[in-house]
């Protein structure tokens, strides 16, 4: 998904004042109840996102969905967007804030892919490599993709780390048709 540098940049300002009041975990659970919400709702979704509904109605709406259910912060912010007509941010900024938590707090989001499940012990080895001074820990999630054949693919912190038997494949193949000609002589 992408997500706009708008909401990014919202997102970034509702985690500094959360950081600033000290409730940035509360916030990030907020942003989850809210996230979940627009996924199980489509006409919250729909309503949130229109540009035919009105500001006003956008945050009464909010109040009255969210009001005792989110921090009273997290609800003024959305409310303050919707005031604004800022309001079909708010699906980008449920997931642009979790990404802006974990940076803040020094965890590394990577996806590893490989043909099968790895082991611990492999898993463990690919975290020991992409962990550095900048990270405290590192969230895996992992993909099972036969068509990596082998090996594996580390994707994070906008780096891709190819290692497996596929790419290899290709590279080979490649290095084949572009020497074709020395063949000939």
């Amino acid at each position: 998904m992408n997500i706009s540098k708008a909401a990014s940049r919202y997102a970034k300002a509702l985690l500094d004042l959360a950081t600033e009041k000290q409730v940035q975990d509360v916030v990030l659970a907020d942003m989850e109840t809210l996230a979940k919400a627009l996924k199980e709702s489509n006409e919250l979704h729909m309503l949130v996102t229109s540009k035919v509904v009105s500001e006003d109605k956008k945050e009464q709406a909010l109040s009255a969905v969210f009001s005792g259910k989110l921090q009273e912060m997290t609800l003024k912010f959305f409310q303050l967007l919707a005031k604004n007509s800022r309001a079909e941010l708010i699906p980008d900024i449920t997931v642009a804030y979790p990404k802006a938590y974990k940076i803040a707090n020094g965890i590394l989001e990577i996806e590893v892919k490989s043909a099968q499940k790895l082991d611990d012990a492999s898993m463990d080895k690919i975290k020991q490599l992409v962990i550095t001074k900048d990270w405290k820990s590192v969230e895996v999630t992992e993909i099972i993709d036969p068509s990596v054949i082998g090996g594996f693919v580390v994707k994070g912190n906008n780096t891709v780390y190819d290692a497996s038997v596929a790419s290899q494949l290709r590279s080979f193949k490649h290095n084949l048709v572009d020497n074709s000609h020395i063949a000939q002589l």
